[in-house]
């Protein structure tokens, strides 16, 4: 009896508890809400991944110098695993360029020196 109470209190209350999980429902399944970011996160994320394909070249860099000075008779096989390396790395560069790209079109505001970045608000 003290349940039946109290459930009927909770539906004058609150409404019904069907109505609530169909408010529920419709919230989780229904059009997600779009993630906004800083100017200064993708200001950031735009400098790191600069920095990451600077470090990338530059490691390659240091790396055919010292297989040339180093291991001459190796070149070939040198330059081929560098160049699957490269491929790998560059392709997980550009993955991430691209989501940056789509992550910036919900920030206000981007500086001018994030090529590609530009808000379409």
């Amino acid at each position: 009896m003290a349940m039946k109470a109290s459930q009927q209190l909770y539906e004058s209350l609150n409404g019904s508890a069907e109505s609530e999980t169909g408010k529920l429902a419709e919230g989780l399944y229904g059009q997600r809400n779009v993630a906004v970011w800083s100017k200064n996160w993708i200001a950031f994320r735009y400098a790191a991944l600069l920095g990451l394909a600077s470090f990338l070249l530059i490691t390659d860099i240091q790396c055919c110098r010292l297989l040339f000075l180093y291991d001459p008779e190796n070149i070939s096989y040198g330059l081929f695993l560098m160049g699957m390396g490269n491929l790998i790395a560059f392709g997980v560069l550009a993955a991430q360029a691209r989501e940056l790209i789509d992550d910036s079109k919900t920030a206000n505001d981007v500086p001018w020196w994030c090529y590609g970045c530009t808000s379409s608000r």
